[in-house]
């Protein structure tokens, strides 16, 4: 089993787990961004590890500007 990198709350009730391949797409690291900024998704400490490392800071950063 994958460890928890990053959870999405909709669908109810189960929700959304992201993976390893759908966060190397930077256009769902910018989604789930949106998501995190109304408080509907969390990204874990692994997550952040794993979005630094793949993606790098400055990358993340302006993904973040363009973010909701």
């Amino acid at each position: 089993m994958e460890e928890l990198l990053a959870f999405y709350v909709y669908p109810l009730p189960k929700g959304t787990e992201y993976t390893k391949e759908q966060l190397k797409d930077i256009n769902i690291v910018e989604e789930l961004f949106d998501y995190a900024s109304i408080l509907e998704a969390c990204i874990t400490k692994k997550g952040w590890d794993y979005l630094i490392t793949v993606h790098g800071y400055e990358t993340l950063f302006n993904v973040n500007q363009k973010s909701g």
